[in-house]
């Protein structure tokens, strides 16, 4: 005879009316972060969001008193939820300590979970009369927005995902079983990123940035495999990572042997995809039970985030629009969580009678954890620092020809050329990347492009006059520093005919976007074609150029007030733009600034 379950711990029914009250005033304290009152939109969404979720769970509350129906509130906290929010809690503690933004994204964050409190509270009162006080919507907010945030001016949206994830928990379930067929949080990713998809509005999630920032630090592929470790020890659902892992592995070398370059480029799994792997896909009550399944579910998984990184980066169209590939993680899971009771069972027919008699389930668990750690570690050099993270084997890969090589150099370019300082193998890449990118009207392109042919460089001869029209395209997109570029060219007569005005111009429109060598450039330039005696707007651009740390440009407008050059001498002001010419390294003017004194 089975032992009776223990009766519920219900708390005292004063807290029905008290714990909407606390979320609704905890989401209310949020707005007076200076994060959510940096942007007007995250105001009127955090505002909105416990209006609409305050409003429901009061309505709901009152509809039971006018009924005389009793809402109870039972203590349920599960290890499982607890081990999910400190596996969350490494991830997001390593990001944010390698990436600020992600810091103050937190505070986001944190305003989210008293609203996911209220969805649960409203959908387990209006269904079922009791709400369960627990941990579990701690997760559904942290795995949202591990994968995705929206911009500030649709951060409603942030909750909306929220409402709909806990909407597909109660309504969208298996008959009978009574279990939810969808990842909660899987399901919204899925339904907002397909939907950002199709209408062309990509670029209203902050995914790229995600992408890209959560491989920041030297450990992040690290971090992600100590998180996944603290669910992994205590629950059976590693196969899934391993599986979904030796996959992505074993199509990345297959591409590899045939194409002689890399599938994703700088790294064997994208650190996304990683995380995915994780944290993501690994839901024990939306995936299969026996290891045989689990194995085909995160295999599974494993072949659609490779075969959607190709669909997706198809669907982007040329390879300096925006990248779209970020979403190749976060498409398939509900279909997978569709298909999870039929591999189930098709898992329990490929187990071998017997084999569980062997060792136990944890011992067997901890056989499967310890072959990832063993794969893992053989593949973190691969993670970390991928054959393909250097620009010169593309460069040599796209001239051979290779498959695929001289579309996934443009993105290398992109991702690590347009930089001060770029890496070895950017200057012979451009020649083969940035004519076309600046033909399709690429303002970043156009402007180096031109600065190259401006100037020379490996592989670009010097063409001024070639130089004017990517200079022109750029300038006209908003790359002030082109403007800059064009102007001094115009002023020099290089590749046309001179032309001052025009270069005034340009010049003085590139030193009000910032650009201080244009400023420097502005005053040179009037100076030489004022009256004598009239120099106010040379000395002002020249100041202006020093203001932001042109050491040349302080120490030419201290030697004009040291001289008189065009401006009232004044010895005072020589010697302090002569002294931030000295301290910004300019030997000379430390001599010229001592002698005035």
């Amino acid at each position: 005879m089975k032992p009776e379950p223990p009766a519920p711990r219900l708390i005292d029914p004063r807290w029905v009316t008290r714990l909407p009250i606390i979320a609704v005033a905890l989401m209310l304290a949020a707005l007076i972060a200076p994060r959510v009152r940096s942007e007007p939109g995250l105001i009127w969404s955090v505002f909105g969001a416990a209006l609409v979720g305050g409003g429901w769970v009061v309505g709901l509350i009152l509809r039971a008193r006018h009924r005389g129906r009793a809402l109870e509130i039972e203590l349920w906290p599960r290890t499982p939820h607890l081990l999910q929010i400190a596996a969350h809690g490494v991830v997001y503690a390593y990001w944010a300590w390698h990436y600020p933004p992600t810091a103050e994204q937190l505070v986001l964050v944190a305003a989210q979970i008293p609203f996911a409190y209220l969805m649960e509270m409203g959908f387990g009162w209006l269904r079922y009369g009791r709400f369960r006080l627990g941990f579990s919507p701690i997760p559904i907010v942290g795995s949202l927005n591990l994968f995705l945030w929206m911009v500030d001016d649709l951060f409603a949206v942030q909750f909306a995902m929220i409402a709909l994830a806990y909407a597909s928990r109660e309504y969208l379930k298996w008959p009978g079983g009574g279990r939810h067929i969808f990842n909660p949080s899987a399901i919204a990713l899925a339904l907002v990123s397909a939907t950002l998809i199709l209408t062309g509005s990509t670029d209203l999630a902050r995914g790229e940035e995600i992408a890209v920032s959560l491989g920041a630090g030297p450990h992040c592929y690290l971090a992600i495999f100590a998180a996944g470790l603290i669910v992994q020890v205590r629950f059976p659902v590693v196969l899934i990572t391993l599986s979904a892992v030796a996959v992505n592995l074993a199509l990345g070398a297959a591409w590899t042997a045939a194409t002689g370059t890399w599938y994703y480029i700088d790294t064997a799994i994208p650190i996304a995809v990683f995380l995915g792997m994780t944290l993501l896909v690994t839901d024990p009550a939306t995936s299969p039970r026996n290891g045989a399944g689990q194995i085909l579910f995160g295999a599974a998984y494993g072949l659609s985030v490779f075969g959607l990184y190709t669909g997706l980066a198809a669907l982007s169209g040329d390879p300096w629009s925006e990248d779209i590939t970020y979403f190749d993680k976060l498409l398939a899971v509900p279909l997978l969580n569709l298909l999870a009771p039929a591999l189930h069972r098709l898992g329990a027919r490929l187990t071998p009678s017997g084999l569980g008699a062997r060792l136990s389930p944890r011992r067997w668990n901890a056989v499967h954890v310890a072959l990832y750690g063993a794969v893992f570690v053989l593949a973190r050099p691969a993670l970390r620092e991928g054959a393909g993270k250097a620009v010169e084997p593309w460069v040599a890969a796209c001239a051979e020809g290779a498959t695929g090589a001289c579309f996934r150099l443009i993105r290398v370019y992109d991702n690590r050329c347009v930089v001060p300082d770029p890496p070895a193998g950017c200057a012979e890449a451009a020649p083969l990347v940035l004519p076309d990118a600046c033909a399709e009207g690429l303002p970043t392109a156009c402007a180096i492009y031109g600065r190259m042919l401006a100037t020379g460089a490996p592989g670009v001869p010097a063409d001024p006059r070639a130089a004017l029209r990517p200079l022109e395209k750029a300038c006209a997109g908003g790359r002030v520093d082109a403007c800059g570029q064009l102007g001094l060219m115009l002023w020099k007569g290089q590749g046309a005919p001179v032309d001052t005005a025009r270069a005034d111009e340009l010049l003085n429109e590139a030193c009000d976007g910032g650009i201080p060598t244009s400023c420097h450039d502005l005053g040179m330039m009037l100076d030489a074609v004022a009256p004598p005696g009239d120099r106010q707007r040379s000395i002002r651009a020249l100041e202006r150029a020093c203001d932001r740390g042109h050491a040349l440009a302080c120490a030419t407008a201290g030697e004009w007030y040291a001289t008189g050059h065009g401006v009232q001498r004044s010895a005072r002001l020589a010697r302090d733009l002569l002294g931030q010419a000295c301290k910004a390294g300019l030997e000379p003017a430390c001599r010229r600034r001592d002698m005035l004194r």
